[in-house]
């Protein structure tokens, strides 16, 4: 079956395909996993370098929950596909088939992967033993769409092949147990990379520790991933998995311990002071409102660099000294025009998927949180 896809003057509409319930994915709550698909390109045209054979995927983030009480507190649409509209409207981002929002990659066949099972694409738990009998089947996800899209949407495993499998926050993080699965097993034949936005946390010791129960946010990062891999029975990149003990299974999700093992090669876009990493440790505002904060910000920061600079050279990193979380799927525009080096993310982003990078590392000289005059405008989470 194929689908209408269509181009408003609103921005792109994907449509909503719902897998079968034999697929063998679901959200927590047990209802179909679905996600969305827009097709610029026929199914004929999608070998031999034809637009039809270009795709962005992008998975969708949220955070996590890892016990009863946090999956109590977790918004319900952030657990079910019942809520999930027919179609889904991108007016901007790496999603966009406007050329002016977009200008590389517009003309690419698009899918978004929402995030209803809670565990960064990773699961692999079919009911929790708790009295609201949860599922975690994350790690189904992408091998389920990929035979969809190959069996009734044109997807063709091919050397023209080319797709940007990419993810914000907890969805970046998602690439982690799937990438070199997606690229050697899924689409072997295909040209895959990995695009991380704002999920290379590090598992700093917090400026503040909280209390963590209920709410992941104030858990520290490595805290989330130690209950969170436990509770879902994850699924995570083989190389690391065997390398590691069940004790350190947790730092296969995170990308300075995983990066040495994945062969298909990752762009990394990471705010020089991305406020999820700072709100998990203890900093709850801008870092430049105290002195204290400001300090502990500042070696985030450089150990944040550390990270990049020891990874292998087959992965590139774009980190603006902003105060900031996500970029590819901001409402405002600034993957288009924000810097890091004096180049563009765009310009940057093409130059990798096009294997003509001259540098692996870009980064921003000035070290104060939005010193750099292409940082949007204040964000908030919490």
């Amino acid at each position: 079956m194929l689908l209408a896809a269509s181009l408003t003057s609103l921005g792109t509409t994907l449509t909503k395909v719902v897998l079968p319930v034999d697929s063998g994915v679901a959200c927590n709550d047990g209802s179909p996993y679905a996600y969305y698909l827009y097709t610029p390109s026929t199914v004929e045209d999608g070998v031999d370098g034809a637009p039809g054979s270009k795709w962005v995927f992008f998975q969708q983030g949220g955070s996590y929950c890892w016990d009863e009480a946090s999956c109590k507190a977790r918004a319900t649409n952030l657990m079910s596909s019942k809520g999930l509209s027919p179609e889904l409207n991108i007016a901007s981002g790496i999603l966009s088939d406007d050329p002016a929002e977009n200008p590389f990659f517009a003309g690419y066949n698009m899918v978004e992967l929402p995030y209803c099972t809670s565990d960064a694409f990773s699961g692999t738990l079919a009911q929790s033993s708790w009295s609201t009998k949860l599922s975690f089947l994350g790690s189904r996800v992408v091998p389920s769409v990929i035979a969809d899209l190959k069996q009734n949407h044109g997807l063709v495993d091919h050397a023209s092949t080319v797709v940007i499998y990419s993810g914000a926050s907890a969805g970046a993080v998602g690439l982690y147990p799937n990438l070199d699965l997606l690229s050697s097993k899924l689409l072997p034949a295909s040209h895959v990379v990995g695009v991380i936005d704002s999920g290379w946390f590090l598992d700093s010791e917090p400026l503040e520790t909280q209390p963590c129960t209920d709410q992941p946010l104030v858990c520290s990062v490595k805290e989330n991933l130690v209950r969170g891999v436990a509770a879902w029975n994850s699924s995570v990149d083989t190389d690391c998995d065997s390398d590691k003990g069940a004790d350190e299974q947790w730092q296969c999700m995170m990308g300075h311990y995983v990066e040495p093992y994945l062969t298909t090669p990752i762009f990394v876009f990471e705010w020089g002071y991305d406020l999820a990493q700072l709100y998990h440790d203890g900093i709850e505002s801008n870092p430049k409102a105290s002195a204290p904060a400001l300090a502990y910000a500042q070696t985030s920061r450089a150990n944040l660099t550390r990270t990049f600079e020891a990874a292998k050279r087959h992965h590139h990193f774009f980190s603006p000294a902003c105060y900031q979380h996500v970029v590819l799927n901001a409402k405002h525009p600034t993957w288009l025009h924000v810097t890091a080096g004096n180049v563009t993310l765009a310009a940057a982003l093409n130059d990798f998927v096009s294997g003509n990078s001259s540098s692996s590392v870009l980064l921003d000289d000035c070290t104060l949180p939005d010193c750099n005059p292409t940082c949007p405008p204040p964000q908030h989470i919490g």
